[in-house]
This record gives structure tokens, C-alpha cells and sequence, in this order.
């Protein structure tokens, strides 16, 4: 358990969740769960765990990233989108679909009896409930904060037109091609990799927006 996240402390927070998950039949549940879980591991490999803590929930999961500021604002973007292209790329060639909701938030936030609690994860998950199939939202304060580490990060998003919400909304930008068959979800248009020394390499593929 991460001693940091044992009292309240800032942090870049990740609300995923698994649209209609509750509405599965037989073993499908139990079957997209695993794949999601999967996914979540893979992302965080190279993330010290002293600096996340994953929590699951009933139909997803909170991932909270409390290292050095600007690691952990990038961290939980290169986690949330990390995940996504596995989804997208299982949904092309596999034969279980699988569509998750992704909310980012900064804010306080403390690990209390296998949970993560405060501000920061509420905020999260309210965002996340806007959200559409496979798509990332992220909060006003996350966007100005994660926005002044590069130009290329704050190219990577977009103001999200929504009237529900009382502060700004901002989604990671899409590509115009939705992938085939699947008419709301597109692809990321910032490809994110690792570089040498453990930081994120982001580069940021103009498309004439």
C-alpha cells in the first residue's frame, strides 16, 4: 500500500467504469472485468508503485497517481490512454467488445479500507458519467494544470460541449475516423510511448482541426 495515500494528498485521479456492465449475461461479466483488469495491469508496468494505487469496483476501477506533480498528471494521462488503445484495438480483432467511460480528475484524495475517498475520485467519477463509449474526460483544474507541462499536451484536447456540469470539461481529441464499425468511438489522435528514463514521450499528430 502506498504510506502516501494513507492521509489525504493530491493527486491525479483515474474513474473508469464499464458501460451497462450490470446488464451482462451468464459468464460475460466476469469475462470483460478480466479483460478491463488486464489492460489496467499493463498500463501501470512501468509506473513505480509507490506512486499508484488501483482500486476495483464493481464494474471498474480508480487509479490514483500521487508521485511528483508533473509525473502524476502525466502518468494518469499516458494510463487512461494506454488503456484505451488496448480497448480499441481488442474491440477491431477480438470477440468480446468492451466499452469503459474514463473520467480525470486533480484533487485530494486517501486510500480508506480498500477504497480510494475525497474529492478527487468524486470529481472523477462525475466527469466519467459524461463521457461517451471509450472516450477520456478530464476537469477543469486537470487540463489547466497538465497544460502548462507541454504544447503538445495542451494540444491534446478539446473543450466538451456539456450543460450538466458546473465547471469546464475538456476530452482528449479524436481523430475524425471513427474505427470501422463502431460509429462513437475514435481514436486517440496522441500517440504515447516511453522513453528512456522512464518519462513519456508525447508526440502530437496534427490533423487540421
Amino acid at each position: 500500500m502506498n504510506d502516501k495515500m494513507n492521509k489525504n494528498s493530491i493527486c491525479s485521479v483515474v474513474a473508469l467504469e464499464i458501460i451497462d456492465y450490470s446488464k451482462r449475461t451468464n459468464a460475460e461479466p466476469a469475462e470483460i472485468k478480466n479483460l478491463l483488469n488486464g489492460f489496467i495491469q499493463h498500463a501501470v508496468i512501468d509506473i513505480p508503485q509507490d506512486d499508484r494505487v488501483i482500486v476495483e469496483t464493481a464494474s471498474g476501477a480508480a487509479i490514483a497517481c500521487s508521485g511528483p506533480l508533473e509525473d502524476a498528471l502525466e502518468d494518469a494521462l499516458f494510463i487512461s490512454i494506454t488503456i484505451r488503445d488496448e480497448i480499441l484495438k481488442n474491440n477491431t480483432h477480438g470477440s468480446t467488445p468492451l466499452y469503459v467511460q474514463f473520467g480525470i480528475n486533480l484533487g485530494a484524495a486517501r486510500v480508506v479500507k480498500n477504497s480510494i475517498v475525497g474529492e478527487g475520485i468524486e470529481e472523477a467519477q462525475r466527469i466519467m458519467s459524461f463521457a461517451n463509449p471509450n472516450q477520456i474526460l478530464v476537469s477543469h483544474v486537470y487540463f489547466e494544470m497538465s497544460s502548462k507541462l507541454t504544447q503538445e499536451i495542451a494540444q491534446m484536447f478539446e473543450k466538451y460541449e456539456m450543460h450538466a456540469h458546473e465547471h469546464d470539461v475538456y476530452a482528449v481529441r479524436l481523430l475524425k475516423e471513427a474505427v470501422a464499425g463502431e460509429a462513437l468511438i475514435g481514436v486517440d489522435s496522441a500517440r504515447v510511448g516511453r522513453c528512456i528514463g522512464g518519462k513519456i514521450s508525447w508526440t502530437y499528430v496534427s490533423l487540421g482541426f
